[in-house]
């Protein structure tokens, strides 16, 4: 009898031992997700800031030259704030270094899957042993995104510019509401 006492105690226990683990992973993910959200939200502002300016003061051609070198050190400066490393991702990339690794290439297929579907995209967001993973679709939602990244709306101008500083250009014919690629952050642990 004080056996099975003893041993229900012990599955009672590290029954709620695993709840609390798990509620535990639960709000520490929940955290890295505001964080990086609240960070993301601050990088869009300043990249967009930035290439606005651009645009107004030398015109969408002047604006990719603009964009080439402060894209990359605002992703660098982003992952100097924490553990963390930010960057834009995209099947279709522009820039060498944004072509996304295995598991954000999965992620963003499984996204492209999902509106071909019809479904609701989310953010992807997963623990490993070494770090936590997060990924956040960008949408074509600006205008102004598509004097570079469009079809037609791109200007001889910007596409011989385009051309000259990324040969290997893959980022262009996008509509309104395409799903442009991706903000990876890692955070290690």
């Amino acid at each position: 009898m004080k056996k099975k006492i003893l041993q229900t105690t012990i599955g009672i226990l590290i029954l709620l031992f695993g709840l609390c683990s798990c509620n535990q992973k639960k709000a520490r993910l929940e955290m890295i997700q505001e964080k990086t959200n609240r960070y993301l939200a601050e990088f869009q502002k300043e990249l967009l800031g930035t290439l606005q300016t651009s645009i107004q003061k030398s015109g969408t051609s002047g604006a990719i030259e603009v964009c080439k070198d402060a894209s990359p050190k605002m992703e660098e400066n982003f992952s100097k704030l924490d553990k963390a490393k930010f960057r834009r991702v995209s099947l279709k990339n522009r820039n060498p270094d944004h072509f996304p690794n295995d598991w954000e290439k999965k992620a963003i297929e499984n996204w492209e899957k999902q509106i071909s579907e019809k479904q609701t995209v989310n953010i992807f967001l997963e623990e490993t042993d070494t770090e936590v993973r997060f990924l956040k679709p960008i949408f074509i939602i600006n205008e102004t995104c598509l004097k570079c990244h469009g079809d037609k709306e791109i200007d001889s101008q910007t596409k011989e510019k385009i051309a000259k500083l990324y040969p290997l250009d893959k980022a262009t014919g996008y509509k309104m509401g395409d799903l442009r690629g991706a903000f990876s952050v890692i955070w290690k642990k």
